[in-house]
C-alpha cells in the first residue's frame, strides 16, 4: 500500500517502519541510506523532516551516529500511513480537479475508489494545507468542486509542484498530453539562447509549468503576472510538441511559454550580486568562526541571487512552500536562533544593492541552504572571552567569576572564562577582562574591589550584554540589564 504515496512520504515511511519496528535497530545513516536508496545527505533531511511533523510521538533517538527508537509502536506506524495515504489522496485529487474540472464529484469518487466522507475530508486537508496562500478548494453544491485563488500564479506553480511530487518525472507525457521530450529541448534552447542558468530538474519544472498554464489558459484562467519585454517570447515551433496528442493554440501557448521565461529571466546583473553575497557570507563566517565549504558558498550565491531575483519580479511572498517553510524555520529559530540573526546582521551591515526588506526572503534562503547543504547546521555563535585575574591569586580569581555567574545566574556554558592570577595573565585576545590591579597592557580592564560592589558588578553585565549584542549572539535573557 505504500507504493500509492508520494516520493517523499513513501521515504519518510520506510525510514520510520524500518526504525520502529520489532527489532529496533540501531542504524548509522550509511544503513538507512542503504535501506531506503537513497544518499547520506538526503537521510539527514528526512531525519529532519520526520522529527518536524512527527515529534514528539516519534522521537527519533542518535546516540554515537547510530538511530533508534526507544519503543516500539505499531499503532503509531498505521496513524502515519494513514496520514500519508490522506495526503498522497489529496494531492492526486488536486491534480485531478485541475485537469479536469468538469468531472462530477460522483465520478471523481468512483475514479479514485473512495467513499463521500473521504472525499471532503481530503478536500478540508488541501484547503487547511493551502490556506496561507490563497488557494482553496471551492463547494459548489451538487456542481463539481473547484480551484479558487486571488492569485493564479499560486495555483500554477502549486499544481505544477503536486504534479511532479506525485509522479516525479515518469510518465508525464499520458498526464500532460504532449510530448515532453520535445517541450524540453524547445526550453532548453531559449535557456541556451538567453544565457540562462539551469539543471535537469529547471527543465523538469519548466516543461511541467509550461503544460499547467497552458491548460488553465484554456480552461478560461489568466495569469494575474505583468509579462515583461524581457520575458517574453515571440515566436516558437509547437507543432513537434503536441502532434499525435491533441489541438493546440499558438497564441496561448506562446503566453504560457514567456510565463515559465518570467520565473528564470535574471534581471538583477550577476557580477553585483555575487559579490554582495560574498560580502555577506564573509560576516557570517567571521560571526561564527567557521569557513562553509565552496560548494555550500556557490549554493547560497545562487540561491540568493534567484530569490532576489524572483521578489523583484514580484515582490510579495511567493514561496511555494510557506506553511513548510515557516513551521520548519520556527522549530530551528528555537533551537539555534543566532543562525537567522547571524544572517540578518550580515544583510544589514552591507551596503544593499537592492531595495528589498531581507525579511521577505530569509526563511526561503536558509531553508533551501540547510536542506541542500547540513554544515549550515554546524554554526554556532562565537562566545564571548572573559578572563578574571586577581592579585590575591588564581583562587580569588574564580571566586570573582564563580560569585558574578551565581548572582545573575549566567550559563558558564554561553561563554569562554580564563581565571589566573595577576602575575599569570597569557597575553591572548579578550572580549573582556575584569580584574583588582590596574594593568598597563590592559587599559580596557573593568577595575573592580576585592569583593565587588553591586554597582561594579552591574557594570560587568552591562558590558557582557553590549559584547552579546556586537557578537550577534543567541538570546540569552538573562543579560538582559535590570
Amino acid at each position: 500500500m505504500w507504493t500509492l504515496l508520494n516520493t517523499t512520504d513513501r521515504n519518510h515511511y520506510r525510514v520510520i517502519t524500518y526504525l520502529n519496528s520489532d527489532d529496533r535497530p540501531q542504524a548509522s545513516i550509511a544503513e538507512l541510506s542503504k535501506q531506503c536508496g537513497c544518499s547520506e545527505k538526503t537521510i539527514y533531511n528526512y531525519l529532519d523532516q520526520i522529527a518536524q511533523e512527527w515529534e514528539p510521538e516519534l522521537k527519533i533517538q542518535n546516540l554515537h551516529g547510530r538511530y533508534y527508537v526507544d519503543q516500539y509502536n505499531q499503532k503509531l506506524n498505521d496513524k502515519i500511513l494513514r496520514t500519508f495515504l490522506l495526503r498522497a489522496t489529496s494531492i492526486s485529487l488536486f491534480v485531478d480537479i485541475f485537469l479536469h474540472p468538469n468531472t462530477s464529484n460522483e465520478l471523481r469518487m468512483e475514479q479514485f475508489f473512495i467513499s463521500e466522507s473521504t472525499f471532503y475530508r481530503s478536500l478540508r486537508a488541501i484547503n487547511a494545507s493551502f490556506k496561507s496562500n490563497g488557494i482553496q478548494i471551492q463547494r459548489n453544491g451538487f456542481a463539481p468542486v473547484s480551484i479558487v485563488s486571488d492569485q493564479e500564479h499560486y495555483i500554477r506553480k502549486f499544481v505544477t509542484c503536486m504534479v511532479l511530487e506525485l509522479y516525479g518525472s515518469e510518465h508525464l507525457d499520458s498526464i500532460l498530453k504532449m510530448n515532453t521530450e520535445a517541450c524540453t529541448a524547445m526550453i532548453q534552447h531559449i535557456f541556451q539562447a538567453r544565457g540562462i542558468y539551469y539543471d535537469r530538474l529547471t527543465l523538469v519544472f519548466s516543461v511541467t509549468l509550461f503544460a499547467v498554464s497552458e491548460l488553465r489558459e484554456r480552461q478560461g484562467y489568466h495569469s494575474n503576472l505583468c509579462l515583461m519585454e524581457k520575458t517574453s517570447i515571440q515566436d516558437a515551433c509547437f507543432e513537434p510538441i503536441f502532434k499525435d496528442y491533441r489541438e493546440f493554440d499558438a497564441h496561448i501557448c506562446i503566453q504560457s511559454l514567456s510565463e515559465v521565461m518570467y520565473y528564470h529571466t535574471p534581471v538583477l546583473n550577476p557580477s553585483i550580486i555575487e559579490p554582495y553575497t560574498q560580502k555577506i557570507l564573509n560576516h557570517v563566517m567571521e560571526a561564527t568562526q567557521k569557513n562553509l565549504s565552496p560548494s555550500t558558498q556557490a549554493f547560497i550565491t545562487t540561491t540568493h541571487q534567484t530569490l532576489l531575483n524572483n521578489y523583484m519580479l514580484y515582490p510579495f511572498k511567493t514561496s511555494l512552500f510557506i506553511d513548510r517553510i515557516a513551521e520548519f524555520m520556527n522549530g530551528l529559530d528555537k533551537e539555534r536562533p543566532w543562525l537567522k540573526s547571524h544572517f540578518l546582521g550580515a544583510i544589514e551591515s552591507v551596503e544593499p544593492v537592492v531595495q528589498l526588506d531581507p525579511k521577505l526572503y530569509l526563511n526561503d534562503l536558509l531553508y533551501w541552504t540547510i536542506m541542500n547543504c547540513p554544515e549550515m547546521l554546524e554554526l554556532i555563535p562565537r562566545k564571548i572571552s572573559i578572563l578574571f585575574f586577581s592579585d590575591l591569586g588564581e583562587h580569588h580569581a574564580r571566586y570573582l567569576q564563580s560569585d558574578l555567574f551565581g548572582r545573575f545566574q549566567l550559563n558558564t556554558t554561553d561563554f569562554i572564562v580564563t581565571c589566573c592570577s595577576a602575575c599569570e595573565i597569557q597575553h591572548d585576545a579578550y572580549d573582556i577582562i575584569v580584574g583588582n590591579a590596574v594593568r598597563s597592557e590592559y587599559p580596557q580592564i573593568i577595575l573592580v574591589d576585592d569583593y565587588p560592589t553591586q554597582n561594579q558588578y552591574v557594570m560587568i553585565l552591562e558590558a557582557l550584554y553590549t559584547c552579546h549584542q556586537t557578537l550577534n549572539m543567541h538570546e540569552n535573557h538573562n543579560l538582559q540589564p535590570k
